[in-house]
């Protein structure tokens, strides 16, 4: 998505988000929404609710353009750390979003999440929370009913309550500010 990127370089960016930027927001916004809801109609509590205005603000296009820009990076770093997740973790897709495909990042995502419960709702598109927000809300609760066996240890038997004292004194090479309790 490199061209939504654009809004966020200095000067270019600037003139992309107060110039013309707002206008094809403002043409491109009913159309986003369609894509996101599709297939399933717009629910008119969203169209009549949205803040319209919003996306179209020239420093919310530079918060969106920036995002845009840093997501595939920020995912893959950390990509690695998922399977260190230990509290409990429900995805969910709907199997017609066409802005996420559920096969290729929500079924893979299961897979690296061991404990991770796994919702797909059929014919519903990525506002699925809009579409199905019982199941949404039965999913959460679940989560709290049957969360993960989770470990914890004592790492110390005196909770250090200045850690960064030594920091500061420079007496302790490397030393780092620690809980009393950490899950294993």
């Amino acid at each position: 998505m490199p061209l939504f990127s654009l809004p966020a370089i200095p000067v270019i960016g600037d003139l992309i988000r107060y110039t013309v930027g707002p206008l094809f927001g403002a043409a491109l916004v009913p159309l986003a929404a369609k894509g996101m809801f599709s297939p399933l109609t717009v629910p008119e509590r969203f169209a009549n609710g949205f803040p319209h205005g919003l996306p179209i603000r020239p420093s919310q296009i530079r918060a969106e353009a920036q995002d845009t820009a840093t997501m595939g990076s920020a995912a893959a770093a950390i990509r690695r750390r998922y399977r260190e997740l230990r509290m409990p973790v429900v995805l969910m897709a709907g199997t017609k979003d066409r802005i996420v495909d559920h096969r290729k990042h929500t079924l893979w995502l299961h897979q690296e999440i061991a404990q991770s419960a796994l919702r797909l709702a059929p014919g519903v598109g990525h506002m699925l929370h809009y579409a199905v927000p019982d199941q949404v809300v039965d999913a959460i609760e679940a989560s709290f009913s049957n969360p993960p066996p989770c470990v914890v240890q004592r790492v110390r038997s005196k909770p250090n309550l200045r850690p960064w004292r030594p920091l500061l004194r420079g007496r302790e090479q490397g030393a780092v500010a620690t809980s009393s309790l950490v899950q294993a």
